[in-house]
């Protein structure tokens, strides 16, 4: 009937949080579906999410109404059932996952293979130091998109090498160098906090220039009084006009700080021109604390 009607999820994320696992489907006008996963615990406490989850709540909200139904199905587990809901609903994939949970209370291994492979990630500052590294170990190797809230990581660099889409810094716990970022090879790195000064910046942008972080193609460095002429000592750049409206692509206005701004959300103005040996554009901007490299195709 879903699918006979049309009605296709834009996406699903899975939460892992107080000890309990939920599975929300996204739609249009802000519709989400709910599905809360119940786990009865075997003789193996390791082993609890082997077939063992079973649909306890089916949530549907919108803007105006909040109705819950009630279906048990213990025949399927929870693989089967992320599969399940993703094809009734027309969604090609889970679009995160993410850990709010201080400690692992479910066997990590076996969920990363219930989700689809590309799954983003998201840890959050409740899981534990040692929680992180096992999240990690588990899950870093087939996301693309990383979102790190956690208050400490061990080796931020194991993260930075690997050829991810998005990497998102949401902490100020984990310290990131500017070599740290040189070896970096997301090709969208947010940040939103304090990251470097202005004279590594300025460094950074040098590097670029000369062929660094090939894969590049947004950047911003939380920063709260930007000194541009020292951010852009010794560079050749062009001024660009504060009229000049340039439209961002959809990583930067959903990933980036600018997500959170509505004025920002889909266009820069302004900035200073830039280009590296290879002849690949780029444009700085210094806006709402906040300094940019945006990479044009």
């Amino acid at each position: 009937m879903v699918k006979s009607l049309g009605i296709n999820a834009l996406k699903s994320d899975v939460y892992l949080c107080e000890q309990r696992i939920s599975m929300t489907t996204h739609f249009l006008d802000t519709v989400t579906v709910t599905l809360r996963f119940v786990v009865h615990p075997g003789p193996d406490q390791n082993e609890r999410l082997r077939n063992t989850a079973t649909i306890n709540c089916i949530r549907l909200s919108s803007n105006s109404t909040s109705d819950h139904y009630l279906w048990w199905n213990p025949e399927l587990g929870m693989k089967e059932m992320v599969n399940h809901v993703n094809d009734i609903f027309g969604c090609v994939n889970t679009c995160e996952v993410q850990f709010r949970d201080r400690e692992e209370e479910y066997d990590t291994k076996i969920l990363r293979d219930t989700l689809p492979e590309g799954t983003g990630l998201f840890i959050s500052r409740l899981c534990s130091s040692a929680f992180t590294q096992k999240i990690l170990e588990h899950f870093l190797s087939s996301s693309r998109r990383v979102t790190l809230q956690c208050e400490s990581l061990t080796d931020i660099q194991h993260v930075a090498i690997q050829n991810l889409d998005i990497l998102r810094l949401r902490s100020q716990q984990i310290p990131m160098t500017l070599d740290d970022f040189l070896m970096c090879n997301a090709s969208y790195i947010c940040t939103g906090r304090q990251t470097l000064s202005s004279k590594d910046i300025n460094r950074f942008l040098k590097h670029w220039i000369t062929g660094s972080n090939s894969r590049l193609k947004y950047i911003n460095f939380g920063m709260e009084n930007p000194d541009v002429t020292l951010i852009l000592k010794n560079i050749p750049y062009q001024s660009v006009p504060e009229e000049v409206e340039r439209t961002l692509d959809w990583n930067i206005t959903t990933y980036s700080w600018r997500s959170t701004y509505r004025y920002f959300h889909q266009t820069m103005t302004g900035g200073w021109d830039i280009r590296n040996k290879d002849g690949t554009n780029a444009t700085v901007t210094a806006v709402q604390r906040n300094v940019e490299l945006v990479v044009w195709d």
